[in-house]
């Protein structure tokens, strides 16, 4: 009976202690800025809250702490978190990181490389999320949007 409960208690806590590795990220998005040890990830896609008041273009963004040396400013990234504390921007530890693959033109430089050059050349200030990042004819077209005033630029990166 004894060993039932011990059976019993050790799988419990292998449940409570498994990693989150098949839960689904927290966010998928663009870093679009890195200080000390923390990173900004903002959504890669807006949402869309007009129909109930809100914002027409909402982006979720998480400003995560236990930065990963493979974390630089322009990548796309995958982040798992446990808890998330409810501000905008939220804020919350990163358990889990993966940058993703970047988009990588033949003879251009890659997509994570033009999102980091068109944050370096804004002139807009404050949390930025990538609306839009695409390669047509040599030529990066970045477009970044700061997410509490809406300000938009378009930065091309060659």
């Amino acid at each position: 009976m004894f060993m039932k409960y011990v059976w019993m208690i050790v799988l419990l806590l292998l449940a409570a202690c498994s990693g989150g590795e098949n839960e689904p990220p927290e966010i998928t998005g663009y870093v679009t800025a890195v200080d000390g040890e923390e990173f900004f990830v903002t959504a890669e896609e807006a949402q869309d809250f007009s129909s109930t008041g809100g914002l027409e273009e909402y982006y979720t963004a998480i400003m995560f702490s236990g930065i990963s040396e493979e974390v630089t400013p322009g990548v796309k990234v995958e982040v798992w978190a446990d808890a998330v504390a409810e501000s905008y921007p939220a804020q919350a530890g990163a358990d889990a990181v993966h940058v993703l693959e970047p988009e990588q033109p033949e003879g251009a430089m890659d997509e994570f490389e033009a999102v980091r050059r068109a944050l370096e050349e804004t002139e807009l200030e404050g949390n930025l999320a990538v609306a839009d990042a695409s390669f047509e004819e040599d030529v990066w077209t970045v477009e970044l949007v700061e997410i509490m005033e809406g300000d938009r630029e378009t930065v091309q990166v060659e």
